[in-house]
């Protein structure tokens, strides 16, 4: 009789750290981290949006995982979701058909932001769009948390700055 062992995802194993696609069972610990993003940064910047409903992001967050035209990848540490960047592609403008890659929301936890894994989503990220025969692709700092920061390792990975959002709230 051939014994059997179990096998750990790398995620299970203690220090491990990964990139990998989404899948349905991290979508409660997305929709946390997405929580945790509005208590602890965007309230506190008071930069735009601090509402994150989970019925309305766990609908848009199911559809990422089902349509080539959106990419959900999460970064792992010790089996706990640390990280996500979720994005979809559309058309450059209303009068351009060139389809372009957006980020929707890209988070780090406060403890691992600096680290390889918020830099290895962004290029899985660069390697969906282009897979997807994107013209450009676009990362935004619209929280305004650490952008000297992010916008650093958004240069270092190849982006430019360009033009500027203005909000206007109601």
């Amino acid at each position: 009789m051939q014994a059997i062992y179990p096998v750990l995802h790398p995620a299970t194993v203690r220090g491990a750290a990964m990139i990998r696609p989404a899948s349905f069972l991290d979508i409660p610990s997305i929709i946390n981290l997405g929580n945790r993003y509005v208590e602890e940064e965007v309230k506190k910047v008071a930069h735009h949006c601090a509402v994150w409903d989970a019925e309305t992001s766990a609908h848009f967050l199911c559809q990422s995982l089902t349509r080539s035209d959106m990419f959900l990848w999460v970064a792992v540490e010790d089996g706990e979701l640390v990280g996500f960047l979720w994005a979809a592609t559309h058309p450059m403008a209303p009068w351009n058909p060139a389809m372009v890659a957006s980020d929707m929301l890209f988070y780090m936890v406060p403890e691992k932001r600096g680290s390889l894994m918020g830099m290895r989503l962004v290029k899985e990220y660069k390697a969906w769009a282009e897979s997807m025969a994107c013209v450009e692709v676009r990362l935004s700092i619209a929280s305004g948390i650490n952008e000297e920061r992010v916008g650093r390792m958004f240069n270092h990975l190849g982006f430019e700055t360009f033009g500027t959002v203005y909000n206007h709230k109601f």
